[in-house]
Parts: structure tokens; C-alpha cells; sequence
């Protein structure tokens, strides 16, 4: 980016140049009132040359967060890799510091030392995609300007852009809320009542309620498959596994209902009718000879676009 950054002004004539611009390729030092609350890195460690200096970067970046940083990048293996081991690195801090002090000094505030991971994980544990053929990543459709549109020499104005992220918070993961549950109200007064009931008759959870058990729901990390009567989605669990769900109109209607609205990378509060740990294709290059040969073209196919 630096380099296109760098090649578009010295194409442009000189009475439009800047008076005067500054590119920094690397992170400076840190400096006195650099910290932030929120601090965010947009598909940039993906282009530094080496792990050690993503590294080193990722550690500035937290020195100058006073509450949460959001690392964003390609939703490619090799970017998810990037921000997973970037994840890593964080909740390893975090662990060496804990031992030392609770807080520690950032500016002139006192933070937790403690970290956790706000999203895509439920969890402060490793990545479940590691040493499999899919990694982490999400999809979301933006709209085209114009000029993108004549570069790539698309007709249309949409595209469907995939990344990956991660989003780290200082301080311990909220515990989730031990409320009594409340006892369903007949029918008539929850339709009477929209705000206060749902459709089934329970009460709706105060807002502090949702925010908290929210920390602790499930993520859906594949797009769902929905068919007639059955909806099922692969979904990364608060236990570091993933797993696929399957959700009846039969078993849970109100489950069902908000599954067949479910999109890619949404977190689901329900439980399933029933679960199975996602088994995934095992690499083409990790079979045996024999189990090669029992293949047919289209099973090489799909595997070898898993190896790419």
C-alpha cells in the first residue's frame, strides 16, 4: 500500500503534490500521549517482511491500547495465520504479565494486564482451524465506487469481500450471569406485551443480561446451509471446538427462526437439537498412497483447492 501510496504522488504534477506528506512504513517508537481507547491495524501486518517484525509491531500496537484493539486483515490462510499468531502473542503477554502485577501502566492510567478476546473467539484458547484445510475468515458484501469497478472492468457494483480479524480487550472476560429463569406468561399477554415477551411466552433478558452472556455465545463461522425444515451451521463453541448444529422447526421454533436469519460470522445464543464435532477433509498431501488412488477427479479437485 505504502508502495502505491508512493507511486501514485510521484506521478501526479507538482502543482497538486502536498506541500508536504510523510510515509511511515514501520511504527515509530512509542512516544508520550500516543495511547488510544481503540486502536486499529487495517490490512497492514500481512505486508511486513517478517514475523519478527509483525511481532514487534503487534506489541507496539498493545503498548499504546488502553482498552481494545481490533487487528483487521486479508481473508486469506496465510493473513488468518498472521492474525492468529498475533492473537497468540496478546493472551502469551497477558499470561507473563499476570504473574507480576494485575495492572500495568499505560500513559497515565493503571490497565489490567489481563486480556480477552472479544471476537471472532468465544474463548482465550488456540485457534480450532489450526492444522486443518479451512481457516478463519469472514465474508462481507460492500459496494464498488465507481473507479473500482473500471480497474477490474466489472459490470457490477457489488463484491463480496472476505478478511480476517480479531478483536482484543484488556481486562478478564465477563463471567456469565447466573439469573433464576423467569416463568412463561400465556400467549395472549406476550402478544399484548411485544416489548416485555417474546413470541414463546418468556420474558426478554434485561440489555446488561444479553451484553454479558454475549461473551460467551457461540460464533457461526461458515456460511449456514438452510434447507427445507433444517437449518445447520458449523459454529465455534466457548470450548474451542468446532462443531455442527443442527437446528429442527420441530425441536426449538423460536431456535429455528432466528437459525433460517442467521448469517456468516453471527454470534447464536440457542442450543441445538443436536450436535457432532466438524470433521474436515484432511489435506491431499497428508493421505497415503493407497487412500490417493481410491480418489475420483472430482475428490482431488476440492482437495487440492483446500492445499491452495
Amino acid at each position: 500500500m505504502i508502495n502505491c501510496a508512493e507511486q501514485i504522488l510521484d506521478e501526479l504534477p507538482k502543482n497538486k503534490r502536498p506541500a508536504s506528506t510523510e510515509l511511515l512504513r514501520y511504527l515509530a517508537p512509542e512516544q508520550p500521549n500516543t495511547h488510544a481507547d481503540l486502536v486499529v491495524s487495517a490490512f497492514a501486518l500481512s505486508e511486513l517482511p517478517s514475523d519478527a517484525l509483525r511481532k514487534t509491531t503487534v506489541e507496539t500496537l498493545w503498548q499504546n491500547t488502553k482498552d481494545t484493539l481490533v487487528l483487521i486483515d486479508r481473508g486469506t490462510p496465510n493473513a488468518s495465520r498472521i492474525i492468529s499468531e498475533a492473537r497468540d502473542l496478546l493472551l502469551g503477554l497477558s499470561s507473563q504479565a499476570s504473574g507480576d502485577s494485575p495492572t500495568v501502566e499505560i500513559g497515565e492510567l493503571r490497565v489490567p494486564t489481563a486480556v480477552h478476546t472479544v471476537a471472532p473467539f468465544p474463548n482465550e484458547l488456540g485457534d480450532p482451524s489450526n492444522e486443518t484445510p479451512v481457516w478463519m475468515h469472514f465474508s462481507q458484501r460492500v459496494q464498488r465506487p465507481t473507479f473500482t469497478m473500471r480497474t477490474k472492468h466489472s459490470l457490477s457494483n457489488i463484491e463480496d469481500v472476505h478478511y480476517s480479524y480479531v478483536v482484543m480487550r484488556r481486562g478478564p472476560r465477563p463471567a456469565y450471569p447466573q439469573v433464576m429463569p423467569s416463568a412463561k406468561v400465556d400467549l395472549d399477554k406476550a402478544r399484548a406485551h411485544p416489548d416485555l415477551y417474546l413470541p414463546s411466552g418468556s420474558p426478554r433478558k434485561p440489555l446488561e443480561q444479553l451484553v454479558s452472556e454475549a461473551f460467551h455465545w457461540p460464533r457461526i463461522i461458515a456460511p449456514p446451509i438452510k434447507r427445507k425444515g433444517h437449518v445447520v451451521a458449523d459454529v465455534c463453541t466457548p470450548d474451542g471446538q468446532i462443531q455442527r448444529w443442527t437446528f429442527t422447526k420441530t425441536h426449538d421454533k423460536q431456535a429455528y427462526r432466528d437459525a433460517r436469519k442467521a448469517s456468516w460470522g453471527d454470534l447464536f445464543p440457542h442450543q441445538p437439537k443436536a450436535t457432532a464435532l466438524r470433521s474436515y477433509v484432511k489435506p491431499l498431501e497428508a493421505l497415503s498412497p493407497e487412500a490417493k488412488q481410491k480418489l475420483n477427479r472430482k475428490q482431488r479437485r476440492s482437495m487440492m483447492e483446500f492445499d491452495e
